[in-house]
This record gives C-alpha cells, structure tokens and sequence, in this order.
C-alpha cells in the first residue's frame, strides 16, 4: 500500500510540539554548532530565564533541549541527531 506523505503530515506533529511551555533560544550557526559539540554557549540576553529551554538554529529549526544554569551558559541536555522543521501543518 503506498503511503502519502501529506496525509502523514497532517497528523505528526514536529517534537517540539510538545515543548511549548518551555521558553525558546535561538542560536546562530556557530553557537549551533559548538551546542552539537556537546559545548556550552554564553547566554547574554537581557531575559530572567533559567532552567530547561528548547534550542532553535537561525533558521527556526528545533535541534533540541537545553539548560540555563547559574552561570548563564546554555548546556545541551537533549539534542536531536539531525534538524526538524518545527512548522506543524
């Protein structure tokens, strides 16, 4: 039986669907990069949020989880192995 892929579309949803109560950062290819490294980034927005975050490229693609801890690093926690499109259809 073949499979369509729009009829799939419409009822699975991205991961971070699931993850919108958490507050959003979005880093550019650089930071990217060294989160996918397992390396934390410096987080210097002017935002009182600490705690678990969802980790966006520039190109709003959710890539994965993060933690905000004292220092004002963001850590990686969960990452995905390769970049979703977060737009639900």
């Amino acid at each position: 039986e073949e499979v369509n892929l729009n009829s799939l579309n419409e009822i699975i949803c991205p991961y971070d669907q699931a993850l919108l109560h958490l507050p959003k950062l979005t880093f550019n290819e650089n930071e990217t990069k060294k989160i996918r490294n397992g390396q934390p980034v410096d987080y210097n927005a002017h935002q009182e949020v600490k705690g678990t975050v969802r980790l966006y490229e520039d190109k709003a693609s959710f890539f994965g989880v993060g933690e905000i801890g004292s220092s004002e690093k963001v850590f990686p926690k969960r990452l995905l192995s390769e970049t979703v499109n977060s737009n639900c259809i």
